[in-house]
């Protein structure tokens, strides 16, 4: 069978903060990424978690690889970031779950850093590089300052622009196809996202530039998609993956 890789974010990991039951999140076999894999015939491995950055998903993506080296997939997706103001990374690896953080930001003990990428379960219990989240009044106001002037500056660019770049490029080494898009409806009219353009153009499509876009009424009002959203920016990507293989 086929394999797909499927990089993301909380649409992708099924976020849905409307649902009736406790986890708030999208059962798997409703998600985008499994109606994909279902209808072109693809065996699917998914590394998504909620507030993921580009460098969280480069990070990840590297220690995915230097975990399972001889792993190929036939199709890579990359449900990425264009920038904004969540879209910064905290600058030192943070424990948020049940390992010591040697064990989290260890060289060798990658199958620890990836349990809550590759698992489908609730984020609360898992490790990983948070958000800087920068913001948050609860941060030392050094951090917020930081924040506030990294925050959509030329470098904010630079390091959005070339990590989305350089996951592209080194999914090349591990996988046949790579196609970069995103879902951000809440992408900001600034001309740093119209630039990334320059950098990802050999690895989107026309059709799903510069935000693969759902109907209104399709989201659960905090901007995720719900089942039939999830349904309908599958079919997209489906209609995008067969353009590709005429």
């Amino acid at each position: 069978m086929k394999k797909l890789l499927v990089i993301g974010t909380s649409h992708t990991f099924g976020s849905c903060w409307q649902m009736d039951d406790t986890t708030a999140r999208m059962p798997l076999e409703q998600r985008w990424h499994t109606i994909v894999a279902k209808e072109l015939g693809y065996e699917v491995t998914t590394l998504a978690i909620s507030g993921a950055t580009v460098e969280q998903q480069m990070h990840t993506v590297f220690r995915y690889f230097k975990a399972f080296p001889d792993v190929r997939f036939d199709q890579a997706i990359i449900e990425g970031r264009h920038m904004g103001k969540l879209d910064v990374t905290y600058p030192t690896p943070h424990s948020k779950g049940r390992h010591d953080i040697a064990d989290f930001d260890s060289v060798d003990k990658h199958e620890t850093f990836l349990e809550g990428w590759l698992n489908d379960h609730t984020e609360k219990s898992t490790d990983r590089l948070l958000p800087f989240m920068g913001y948050n009044n609860s941060l030392p106001s050094r951090n917020r300052q930081w924040y506030e002037e990294y925050t959509f500056s030329p470098l904010h660019f630079i390091h959005g622009a070339t990590g989305n770049l350089a996951m592209c490029k080194y999914l090349e080494d591990y996988c046949s196809n790579v196609l970069w898009m995103s879902f951000g409806k809440s992408k900001l009219a600034h001309h740093w996202n119209d630039w990334l353009y320059d950098f990802v153009k050999d690895y989107t499509h026309e059709d799903l530039w510069p935000v693969v876009e759902y109907p209104n009424g399709e989201d659960c009002k905090c901007g995720h998609p719900n089942a039939v959203g999830h349904n309908a920016l599958a079919q997209q990507i489906i209609k995008v993956l067969r353009k590709e293989d005429e």
